[in-house]
């Protein structure tokens, strides 16, 4: 109830045989809403993911619902191959992996297997099931990776330190490939995307 108000006394008969006063003005409320903050708040409010209809919409549901995720990736089925169930979305998932393990970004696949337990999995399920739309299907899964092997020849500036040039180099590397968020675009080696000569080079 709003906050302000007016002292009254005065008496209503609303209901036979009882009677209702405010000898006090409201307390403990609000002024009512502007205009400008409901503009605001608005996109928000549609943002909220009480329903989750669009691929991001999924995906921000199942980073969200479960402390396990670092990344996921949403998408239809229909949009891969033409004999596809309609209405099937699926997602993939990649676990958070602390930082401790990951030293200067590099990930190894062990530690990204122990981490994408079922039971976040089962979460992440249950909860995208719930705000799923009617007569959509979901499928939740981990993702699957590739191992890769690059070999390279910098040449080094003389008035450079060939170590600390060698390390800096590995580092970038490591946190450009890793599919865990990190490095200079914090986003993680795009889903499904292939490793070329020209991403090493750059």
């Amino acid at each position: 109830a709003p906050a302000s108000g007016s002292r009254s006394h005065h008496w209503k008969d609303s209901t036979p045989g009882l009677q209702v006063s405010n000898p006090e003005p409201a307390t403990g409320g609000c002024a009512a809403e502007t205009l400008d903050n409901a503009l605001i708040r608005g996109p928000h409010e549609l943002h909220s993911l009480h329903r989750a209809v669009t691929a991001r919409d999924y995906e921000l549901v199942a980073i969200r619902s479960s402390g396990a995720v670092a990344r996921a990736r949403a998408f239809t089925q229909a949009a891969l191959w033409r004999h596809a169930p309609p209405g099937t979305v699926e997602v993939l998932l990649v676990p958070m992996v602390p930082q401790e393990q990951r030293a200067d970004g590099r990930v190894a696949a062990a530690a990204l297997a122990a981490h994408a337990t079922e039971q976040a999995r089962r979460q992440i399920q249950h909860t995208l099931e719930r705000r799923k739309p009617l007569g959509t299907a979901c499928l939740v899964s981990w993702a699957r990776y590739k191992t890769v092997q690059v070999r390279g020849e910098v040449v080094v500036q003389r008035e450079e330190d060939p170590g600390a040039v060698r390390q800096r180099v590995m580092r970038r590397l490591w946190q450009k490939i890793s599919p865990l968020p990190g490095g200079s675009d914090q986003q993680g080696w795009p889903f499904g995307q292939s490793l070329t000569a020209w991403d090493i080079y750059k």
